[in-house]
């Protein structure tokens, strides 16, 4: 693989010469998967729980001639394979198998893109470690028990609410129970002011004092 340069030099009995120059590239024909793209659905899972495992990996190959592209999964006395296919030919491999690995671990995961036939063959290989834990341990990541974690804390977030409306309610009604006593009272003060108003004044007869 790389750049290369070629002379063509020809020269006649006559002594008369003739020569080209061609430069031409040659590009590895070895598959390779980008590490960086390879995506998985989820790396970590809980012994005995039957999940679909979804794999998408980019593979560059020069001269187009891969189309083995597969997935080995080994865990203890488990192993898995599937293929993976580039249907929309934008070259990224994808496909999904149904997992259920049994006790904890770290299964191994590989990626292999074969290009040819027996030991000709060339070929490219990914890793990635996966993890496998108890049932008891994987518990709360388990979907049932989030969603039952989070209908408590919505729960009680609710009750939370309804207790505050209940004590702002009564404040309220505290609040105007003042006001009704406070009007009363004022009430009480003007009618006494209208009264001693309304009283005929004194009048004093001096010529019989």
């Amino acid at each position: 693989p790389g750049s290369h340069h070629v002379s063509l030099y020809v020269e006649d009995s006559r002594g008369a010469v003739s020569q080209e120059h061609i430069n031409f590239t040659v590009r590895s024909s070895l598959p390779e998967l980008v590490q960086s793209s390879l995506q998985l659905s989820q790396k970590e899972f809980v012994s005995g729980e039957r999940v679909t495992l979804e794999v998408s990996v980019q593979l560059v190959d020069a001269d187009g001639t891969t189309d083995d592209v597969r997935v080995d999964i080994n865990h203890l006395i488990q192993s898995w394979s599937f293929n993976l296919s580039d249907d929309d030919g934008d070259y990224v491999w994808t496909g999904s198998l149904e997992f259920q690995p049994d006790g904890e671990g770290s299964p191994s995961l590989k990626v292999i893109a074969t290009d040819g036939i027996g030991e000709n063959a060339n070929i490219d290989i990914l890793l990635e470690p996966l993890k496998v834990v108890d049932e008891d341990e994987g518990g709360f990541l388990s979907t049932p028990v989030l969603i039952g974690a989070i209908s408590i804390v919505i729960l009680v977030g609710l009750l939370i609410t309804i207790q505050r409306r209940r004590q702002a309610t009564a404040e309220m009604k505290l609040i105007d129970s003042w006001g009704v006593f406070g009007n009363g009272m004022e009430e009480e003060v003007e009618s006494e002011d209208v009264e001693s108003e309304d009283a005929p004044e004194e009048v004093l007869d001096w010529d019989n004092v």
